[in-house]
């Protein structure tokens, strides 16, 4: 995969030559054009105790795309290979039951939390869908995923999730 790098910054007067061309302009439009990215899902049921963080939810449905060797199959985790800010977006579906609350967040390297939506549960017959998108500067070798957490009073089904990072700067 093409990287960014800083465009070089050309005199006036200066032959713009296919050396500089190929470096400053070709290579970061390559880049731009497919930066880093990787979506990953969850479609197995898993069970998620009530009132407590979830360990990682590991994407074991498979993946969309992965540009940048972001994500390991059935893996919870997606392991920064190019530094940046980056978009991520962490998706949630629950079972339906009508008592209390349904929350997801975004963890990076175990240490950092970034908690989400907190949703009060569906009042209907659908299942309660929370998501959280923020905008992160990371580092090669972060490591992203995401838990969740819920409160009807007793273990409740997580339907489907998804991951999806992004670059979008350096």
């Amino acid at each position: 995969m093409a990287t960014y790098t800083t465009p070089t910054t050309v005199s006036a007067g200066q032959t713009l030559t296919a050396s500089i061309w190929n470096a400053s302009v070709k290579e970061d439009i390559i880049f731009l054009a497919n930066p880093p990215m990787a979506s990953a899902y969850r479609t197995a049921t898993s069970s998620i105790a009530n009132d407590a963080w979830s360990a990682g939810i590991a994407m074991t449905g498979g993946e969309d795309y992965d540009t940048d060797g972001i994500h390991a199959v059935n893996s919870a985790n997606f392991v920064i290979v190019t530094p940046g800010k980056y978009e991520i977006t962490a998706l949630a579906a629950f079972a339906f039951n009508a008592t209390g609350e349904r929350g997801i967040l975004i963890d990076k390297n175990g240490a950092t939390q970034y908690v989400g939506t907190v949703a009060r549960a569906a009042p209907t017959t659908l299942d309660s869908r929370v998501m959280h998108t923020i905008t992160l500067a990371l580092v090669a070798t972060d490591v992203i995923s995401m838990q969740v957490r819920q409160s009807s009073g007793g273990a409740l089904n997580l339907t489907a999730a998804r991951l999806q990072l992004r670059w979008v700067s350096q």
